[in-house]
């Protein structure tokens, strides 16, 4: 389904963890250059599993209103949540990039992840994607919850 971006100069990245073994392979076998996109969900305080939200590499937050409606957290536990991911999403930046700078995204940017449940965390990556300057995003994703689709 990406044959067309064979060689091109299209730009894969990966969101950690389970992401980037899946946009390895699709860079490695595309011929394409391989980045990083950290996005973390925030995760509920008693499933590490389940989220309302996702913080961006760029700081970036979504959340899932119509989730919180039903979940009874407080304003202090949902900004704790926030907190706590956008540190994580930093930390991540940190080990990964180091001092790199974002790429040039004036190209297509095949967005990997390892499926799709929910979408939020997609969500948030692809909006700051946007933010940073890229207009073509193609999202490629090995699985997903026909909801989320």
């Amino acid at each position: 389904m990406l044959e067309e971006y064979r060689g091109s100069h299209a730009l894969v990245m990966g969101i950690p963890a389970g992401g980037i073994a899946v946009a390895v392979e699709i860079a490695r076998e595309l011929r394409l250059p391989l980045d990083i996109a950290v996005v973390s969900k925030i995760t509920l305080p008693w499933n590490s599993e389940a989220g309302y939200g996702a913080v961006a590499f760029d700081g970036t937050v979504m959340l899932n209103e119509e989730l919180l409606s039903r979940l009874n957290l407080s304003n202090q536990e949902i900004q704790k949540g926030i907190k706590e991911t956008g540190q994580k999403v930093s930390w991540r930046v940190t080990m990964f990039r180091g001092d790199r700078p974002l790429p040039d995204f004036n190209r297509p940017v095949i967005l990997v992840d390892d499926g799709l449940a929910s979408g939020f965390t997609l969500r948030v990556a692809i909006k700051a994607l946007r933010q940073a300057g890229a207009r073509n995003v193609i999202l490629a994703v090995p699985t997903a919850h026909s909801e989320a689709v």
